[in-house]
């Protein structure tokens, strides 16, 4: 089953980037518990979602779970020549991913491309 892809080029450096990423998915702050390899928000609170993997100004790896299906979203910057290059890569994985990607795959695609770049707006309006 093929990824569903989209990325953007900001104006804007990864840390700057990442930060903003780190302020959305958790404003309270996070620990990286390197004995048990899990992710901590500070705020203790549960989640929708799950952080399975953090390289600060680098990547970001979140896991969505529904039924029967889990999505996870590969979040990663790279410094390109006009600014920073984020793509976003979703994995669909369970029983039911080949349906689910053939049902609503275009609306991911489109609901990735439509965040990036309301994120891009958003980032380089900051600037």
């Amino acid at each position: 089953m093929k990824d569903i892809e989209d990325s953007v080029i900001i104006k804007a450096p990864k840390d700057r980037i990442f930060k903003v990423w780190a302020d959305n998915y958790f404003p309270q702050g996070y620990t990286i518990d390197k004995k048990n390899g899990k992710i901590l928000t500070k705020n203790g609170g549960k989640l929708k979602y799950k952080l399975l993997d953090i390289k600060k100004n680098e990547s970001l790896t979140i896991l969505f779970k529904s039924f029967f299906s889990k999505m996870i979203f590969y979040y990663t910057l790279e410094k390109s020549p006009k600014g920073c290059l984020v793509r976003c890569r979703v994995k669909m994985k369970g029983i039911f991913s080949f349906l689910l990607q053939k049902i609503i795959g275009k609306k991911i695609k489109s609901h990735i491309t439509e965040s990036l770049l309301n994120f891009k707006q958003q980032l380089e309006y900051r600037l």
